[in-house]
């Protein structure tokens, strides 16, 4: 047997215990945004697992189940939200339509407002450029080493790129996402409850899955590392 595969899946499994605690906090923002739904108190102080948490979910979601695909819901919301506002005919998008080419860079920002508004859930599609957020994170960290030398210095260059970082990403054009097919997974994953043709119900055995593609997403880890006795960090 490889000694190297053996490693690299027992690393993998292990990584959702190497996520920082605040990021395990943005994570339950994004589950409660999607699913609409709220913790209360310690109602997570016993979540040790994956699945505990996957558990909790669903004893918190009322609605009622229904079986059907939340997936191909989506896709039909956003099909008529982009036919309406780009003036496309339904027969020119599917799947594989690449975002890039619906929404043309000029007006871009004010039309993804406007498809966010008909669909009345926020896409995150647009940021600034990668050099840009680089440059401004940059700036931010030698601020910090500033303090060793001008604290003004410091001071105004941490207010400069936390400023010009919060502009960035209001005015960013770059298009996150490639295709449809994507937007309509992400809309699923950060709109759960939105994305459904019935807001008053949910499909319970999607759920888990549903769960599982957030922290993918967010985190960038792999699905081995979401098996059900998968560990949260303790620190």
């Amino acid at each position: 047997m490889d000694t190297n595969l053996v490693e690299t899946n027992i690393e993998s499994e292990d990584l959702l215990e190497h996520v920082e605690l605040q990021d395990i906090s943005d994570a339950i923002i994004t589950i409660q945004e999607s699913f609409q739904i709220s913790f209360q108190g310690d109602e997570l102080a016993n979540v040790k697992i994956f699945q505990d948490l996957c558990n909790l979910i669903q004893e918190k979601i009322k609605l009622e189940d229904h079986d059907d695909c939340t997936s191909q819901q989506a896709y039909y919301k956003l099909n008529q939200a982009l036919s309406h506002t780009f003036n496309l005919s339904k027969l020119d998008l599917s799947p594989e339509t690449l975002i890039e080419n619906i929404i043309p860079r000029k007006n871009r920002i004010r039309k993804v407002k406007m498809l966010e508004d008909i669909l009345d859930m926020q896409l995150f599609l647009l940021s600034p450029p990668v050099w840009l957020t680089c440059v401004l994170i940059l700036v931010f960290f030698l601020s910090l080493l500033a303090f060793f030398f001008d604290g003004t210095i410091a001071v105004s260059g941490i207010a400069f790129s936390l400023l010009g970082l919060r502009i960035a990403h209001k005015m960013g054009k770059e298009i996150d996402i490639k295709t449809v097919g994507e937007l309509t997974d992400n809309m699923v994953s950060y709109n759960y409850i939105k994305s459904r043709r019935d807001p008053n119900t949910v499909n319970r055995r999607e759920l888990d899955h549903v769960i599982k593609s957030i922290f993918i997403k967010l985190f960038l880890l792999s699905p081995s590392a979401l098996h059900k006795e998968a560990k949260f960090s303790e620190y």
